[in-house]
């Protein structure tokens, strides 16, 4: 059958041993032996029924066969990596998801959990993104965790968890100086999130110590510093219950009081629908509902 197609590999030999004038040259860039690029042309030439190649000492020269059959079978090549990569990148999307969020959630709450998503689910990848997290929602293909009240016009939004705020600090410093009632947090310095500047005097009103005034105040442009400096001993913070729940249970941080207060702002999931159905989206989303349920601190 005249036909049918020569061995790929063979062709490919072919192409680059023209291109580079040498099969030593198409030996190196194909990742093999001179002799390997030899057999292969060769096989090349029987198969087809013609010399493709003048053979000279230390060169090869393209026969007037050999020319003919470049301009067809180059450009073919070329196609066929073409399409092959877009392919490939086609496929190492639908294994990727991209998630913009804050530093702070990524660092305290996320990363932490991530390996046990890969665990479940080894073919997909997270990329995070920290660095243009924007209000406005997710790009194309993307989704994003935010922290608020909400809506997030021309997108959905699933609700992960509801917020509780109270207290925390390090064993050492409650040691030094407990806390037993609501008024001793007067003897301490109070850490804020600049973020959330309505934690402390809500905790206070619904704890009925809404005039208390604390020996000092810092305030930190992100939970991650806030919760940090609280274990580094350099005051009592106000936490989010889902954010401070891995430093609480590993207690590098304590609870000196039991009042758990709900705040309005909570996390949630924001998406395009039309980006909902695809399977690694689909498939993170169900992992960060299940997560974010768990993670939030009993009263």
């Amino acid at each position: 059958m005249t036909d049918r197609l020569p061995p790929l590999d063979c062709v490919v030999a072919f192409v680059e041993a023209a291109r580079c004038g040498s099969f030593k040259g198409a030996a190196g860039r194909l990742g093999l032996t001179t002799s390997g690029i030899s057999r292969r042309v060769a096989q090349l030439e029987a198969d087809l029924g013609q010399s493709l190649f003048h053979r000279f000492n230390r060169r090869i020269e393209l026969t007037s066969a050999g020319r003919g059959y470049l301009t067809s079978a180059a450009p073919a090549i070329d196609e066929l990596r073409k399409a092959s990569a877009r392919l490939r990148r086609r496929g190492q999307s639908a294994r990727r998801v991209r998630l913009r969020t804050m530093q702070s959630f990524a660092a305290t709450w996320l990363l932490p959990r991530l390996p046990g998503f890969y665990a479940a689910h080894p073919g997909i990848e997270v990329e995070i993104d920290t660095a243009t997290y924007a209000e406005e929602g997710p790009g194309e293909g993307e989704l994003a965790v935010r922290f608020g009240t909400g809506p997030w016009r021309g997108f959905e939004a699933d609700r992960l968890a509801a917020c509780s705020s109270f207290p925390v600090a390090s064993p050492a410093l409650l040691k030094a100086r407990p806390v037993r009632k609501p008024a001793d947090l007067g003897g301490h310095t109070w850490l804020h999130a600049r973020h959330v500047p309505e934690l402390w005097p809500d905790w206070l009103a619904a704890a009925g110590v809404p005039d208390l005034v604390p020996a000092g105040q810092r305030r930190y442009d992100n939970t991650q510093l806030l919760y940090q400096a609280a274990i580094n001993g350099l005051g009592i913070a106000i936490a989010t219950d889902v954010l401070v729940g891995l430093d609480l249970a590993a207690r590098r941080l304590v609870r000196p009081l039991r009042l758990v207060h709900p705040i309005a702002k909570s996390f949630h999931l924001v998406y395009r629908r039309r980006d909902i159905e695809r399977p690694q989206i689909r498939a993170f989303r169900h992992w960060l509902q299940q997560e974010m349920a768990r993670s939030s601190v009993a009263p």
